[in-house]
């Protein structure tokens, strides 16, 4: 391997790296967030309803960052986190 290709894995690696973040679990202010390079974020927000029931409400992405498939990435996030914690959810919209 020369250093030319061993560079260009790295980069590849860290592409591939910083798309796979997590999005955030902000308990405290019952929301998921995801943020992004212009500084702003993407979030599930949702109710506590019982301690194991969750009212998930509603989903903001910025405008700059619509259709990259954020919401679905903060969605999946809370379903995996509800089902692993053994809680149950609503999903309704709170307007």
């Amino acid at each position: 391997m020369n250093l030319r290709s061993g560079t260009r894995l790295l980069h590849t690696t860290t592409a591939v790296a910083a798309q796979a973040r997590a999005p955030v679990h902000d308990a405290s202010n019952s929301r998921f967030l995801y943020p992004v390079e212009t500084g702003e974020e993407a979030v599930l927000l949702y109710k506590r309803e019982r301690k194991d029931v969750w009212n998930l409400y509603h989903t903001e992405v910025p405008q700059s960052q619509q259709g990259k498939g954020l919401g679905a990435l903060l969605a999946d996030a809370a379903f995996k986190h509800v089902k692993d914690n053994g809680i149950h959810v609503k999903i309704t919209s709170l307007i």
